[in-house]
């Protein structure tokens, strides 16, 4: 390897300065022999100062106190050695251990922090689906698909893999500055733990192998040396075992200076992050924060249009919002993410919104009793429609009057005329509907379209039976503005002979009705087809789209295999894909039959149902078992002249058919907590890290965003041609 040896000879110094507790003197000297050191940093021989600076240096903290009083002293070399020897010796001081999040400043809009690397690799290694890696069935193509994606990356992956194995313990960044009109203005840092043992080493080879810092200068900060890119780009220090890296000097000086006092306003000693914090439950492995309210002076900042933005967000209750945490951490063999919410004492009608959520009065277990059973996919939760409406109405009201596209008053006539059109009152038609909800999907066989079905609760029975009567009006006006169906000779036109004369369209007779579309000439008109159906059932009404409805013989409604079907059931309203289904709901119902049981969804120490908020839920090992019996022999069959991989994917095909390839996966869970010191939490249950997940994703996806936008950029035109010489 080789290095330019200007920067091996920095980087021996650097590390010699901030020596880690490993390389400090394994006895203290005595005070005595401290004062002599002192002393002969005054002495006329330079060697002797050397000698006695370089004890100082390996004698470390027990010297601080003395060295600092010897910065009073007489003697101008003394002096001025006693003053630098602090510098350098205040960064041993540095606990090997801190919370990185006390590193950065208050007014930091995003953080994020990694508890132990470690840990959370290893611990991550007992969850579910990583355990399925080294299932018998599923290892043969785990290992093959692992061997290509190795050979994809080429040597970037061994690198990789080497340098994460020399970090230990924390890891956390955070932006605290940033401003898309001054680039030259973003604040933000990266700051890492290194193995104790690996300190020298891996700090030279890291920046001469990645040539991170290429032609960097080093840059004296209060006895820690940063080494600044050139131009201004980029910076790292190494105090102790800290990394620091951030884009500019600027950045990673404001964080190295916390290693040494922790600011008594840094994001870790936040009021409103310490709330939060206690509402992540446990030690959490992994934190993402957003300070809602540095947020938006960052979007503030966004021209042209980000003063609007912020208007809008501070109008739709974003002020009511201090901070946002997300957390991650192992429980079992599920990851567990939180999302805490702080609120602070501002009203608004989000604050509104999300009370009605959290703090609503609905039982779990009473909202799942009419989903079946075995739904592959439920929700539940308790809706107030008026409240509900309300909220939206502001919102859309004052979207569009910020940006100008309405004025004052026009939506409430918009919204009247419309009243008008459909002869119901949507005060009337949201007030029927408050109480518990829910929804679910059923899987069908052989990958036919799943089973979907719906419920919301009504005050009363005469409420739910005015509910299924606005669903049947909102149907009649919906059918009558449908575009009448396609006919398969609409393209078929009559091609005239030649020469023929035009005939003069005939003028219809005095008082004759207008013709329907398709009526022919002198026949009566037909009446309307019917948009919707009933079907008595066992006592019940149920009213279902009918087959000459304007609405299915739309034209691109065929691909929609659904019929929208309804029907009342005590003080709920049921809707489902089609009357099969609704009938197989309503003599469940009428049975008694259970419904979904929330309760056998719920890790092993998790909260009592009575006590959670709305349930959302995924069978996940059903859903894959369903994918894999189904999914995989199709996907065998596209696989392509991979002949291994197709192989892989039918022998997996093949065992899918006769048995369950992912048997002890768990379920993902999601609910809501009620609200604690104004703290509204949300937990997931999950397989999969969700809060890495998004990160990666949301990454991959704005990378192949850069990538496509590229691809679709028109080419450079080619350069004019010479004009043509005249000889």
């Amino acid at each position: 390897m080789h290095f330019q040896p200007t920067m091996r000879c920095f980087v021996s110094l650097l590390v010699t300065v901030v020596l880690s507790s490993s390389l400090w003197s394994a006895e203290a000297p005595a005070a005595g022999q401290i004062e002599s050191w002192i002393k002969q940093l005054g002495h006329e021989d330079f060697q002797k100062r050397e000698e006695a600076r370089a004890a100082l240096l390996k004698a470390g903290l027990p010297a601080m106190a003395a060295l600092k009083q010897a910065k009073q002293s007489s003697d101008n070399e003394v002096r001025n050695a006693a003053s630098l020897l602090v510098e350098q010796l205040q960064w041993q001081a540095v606990p090997a251990q801190i919370d990185y999040l006390k590193l950065f400043p208050a007014e930091t809009i995003f953080a994020m922090k990694i508890r132990d690397l470690d840990a959370f690799a290893k611990s991550s290694q007992k969850t579910a689906l990583l355990k399925l890696l080294e299932n018998p069935d599923l290892k043969p193509l785990a290992d093959l698909l692992t061997a290509r994606a190795k050979k994809q990356m080429g040597p970037g992956l061994p690198l990789l893999q080497k340098w994460l194995g020399h970090f230990s313990g924390q890891m956390a960044g955070g932006v605290w500055a940033m401003n898309p009109m001054d680039p030259n203005g973003i604040r933000m840092a990266l700051v890492a733990e290194l193995k104790a043992d690996a300190v020298d080493k891996v700090f030279r080879e890291f920046l001469a192998e990645t040539q991170l810092l290429k032609g960097a200068i080093p840059t004296p900060l209060n006895g820690l040396t940063i080494l600044k890119g050139p131009n201004e780009m980029g910076a790292i220090a190494l105090a102790g075992r800290h990394v620091i890296l951030g884009p500019n000097l600027e950045s990673v000086r404001i964080v190295a200076e916390s290693l040494l006092e922790v600011p008594a306003n840094a994001l870790g000693t936040k009021p409103s992050f310490l709330k939060a914090l206690a509402n992540v439950g446990g030690e959490p492995e992994l934190i993402f924060t957003t300070d809602i309210q540095q947020y938006l002076g960052f979007i503030g900042k966004m021209a042209p249009e980000g003063a609007k933005t912020v208007e809008l967000l501070r109008k739709l209750g974003y002020d009511s919002l201090d901070f946002v945490l997300l957390s991650t951490r192992i429980i079992g063999d599920r990851y567990e993410d939180r999302f805490a919410v702080v609120l602070n004492d501002k009203p608004s009608p989000l604050v509104d919104l999300l009370n009605q959520v959290y703090s609503a009065q609905g039982d779990v277990r009473k909202a799942f009793g009419p989903v079946p059973a075995n739904a592959v996919v439920a929700a539940s939760g308790y809706l107030d429609a008026t409240t509900m409406y309300r909220f939206v109405l502001d919102w859309v009201k004052e979207m569009a009057q910020i940006a100008g596209q309405a004025k004052p008053g026009e939506m409430d006539r918009q919204i009247a005329d419309f009243e008008q059109l459909t002869g119901v009152k949507l005060n009337d038609l949201f007030g029927t509907m408050k109480g518990d909800m829910a929804f679910w999907v059923e899987l069908a066989p052989a990958l036919a379209p799943p089973h979907i079905g719906f419920y919301v609760e009504c005050p009363d029975e005469s409420k739910a039976l005015e509910l299924a009567g606005f669903v049947g009006k909102y149907l009649e006006i919906a059918g009558q503005m449908a575009p009448p169906p396609a006919r398969d000779d609409d393209d078929l036109q009559p091609v005239p002979p030649p020469n023929a004369e035009k005939k003069a369209d005939i003028p219809p007779a005095p008082n004759a009705p207008p013709k329907a579309e398709g009526q022919d000439p002198g026949q009566p008109a037909k009446p309307p087809a019917p948009t919707f159906q009933k079907v008595d059932f066992k006592g019940h009404t149920i009213y279902t789209e009918s087959a000459e409805s304007p609405l299915v013989l739309a034209k691109g409604r065929e691909v929609l295999p659904y019929r929208l079907t309804w029907a009342k059931h005590g003080k709920r309203l049921f809707v489902a894909s089609s009357v099969v289904q609704m009938e197989k709901r309503l003599a469940a119902l009428d049975a008694g039959t259970p419904g979904l049981d929330p309760t056998r969804l719920l890790a092993a120490g998790g909260p009592d149902v009575a006590s959670i908020k709305g349930l959302f839920m995924v069978d996940v090992k059903r859903a894959m078992d369903y994918g894999a019996k189904f999914g995989l022999p199709l996907l065998a069959a596209v696989a392509g002249n991979d002949k291994e991989l197709q192989a892989e994917i039918s022998r997996l095909g093949e065992l899918a058919a006769e048995k369950s390839l992912f048997e002890n996966v768990p379920p993902l869970v999601a609910f809501g907590m009620p609200p604690q010191d104004r703290v509204q939490s949300t937990i997931l249950w999950t397989p999969a890290p969700y809060l890495p997940t998004v990160i990666l994703g949301a990454s991959g996806a704005a990378m192949f965003g850069m990538q496509a936008a590229r691809r679709i950029e028109p080419p450079v035109a080619p350069p004019a041609p010479p004009p043509d010489e005249k000889f």
